[in-house]
């Protein structure tokens, strides 16, 4: 769910950026900038959204690790920069392909059972309840292990498996 906020958020700023964004596609001379533009924030917007709602969550990674991949080449070129400008677009290079293709990997590879959600069925407003955690990702699950709300567990307990 925060990975595609993490998209959702991005294409806010683009779309309130875009004569900035224009400008600088427009002194790179690619062609086609505007349609490849609106094209990656339609892509980051819906596979953004299907990931903040659960669903289909393979074909929006799947969407969305092409452009995760492309926008960095095109929008942090550290290679060509100088000075202060240089270290920031390298660490936002390097970011995005290990931390967010890492993440829509990881999300991508998940089983769907591996994050489980459960609130209490009182009148009380929800609160987050547990989660249990049981990857499987790496071939055979790891120990299980739940969190508990304050709420909900003995003074002194916080976590057990």
């Amino acid at each position: 769910m925060l990975v595609g906020a993490f998209f959702l958020g991005f294409d806010i700023a683009n779309a309130r950026s875009v004569g900035a964004i224009m400008d600088s596609l427009a002194t790179r001379g690619l062609p086609l900038a505007p349609l490849l533009f609106w094209t990656g924030v339609a892509n980051q917007s819906i596979a953004g959204l299907l990931l903040v709602m659960g669903y289909q969550a393979p074909r929006a990674v799947a969407a969305l690790v092409p452009c995760t991949l492309i926008a960095p080449i095109i929008f942090h070129h550290f290679w060509s920069l100088r000075d202060e400008a240089r270290l920031l677009n390298r660490i936002i290079f390097i970011c995005d392909y290990t931390c967010v293709i890492g993440a829509l990997l990881l999300i991508a590879t998940a089983d769907p059972e591996v994050w489980t959600f459960s609130w209490p069925s009182t009148a009380e407003t929800p609160r987050f309840q547990s989660c249990h955690l049981s990857p499987s990702i790496l071939g055979e699950p790891m120990k299980q292990w739940t969190l508990t709300a304050a709420s909900s567990r003995a003074p002194g307990q916080t976590l057990h498996g």
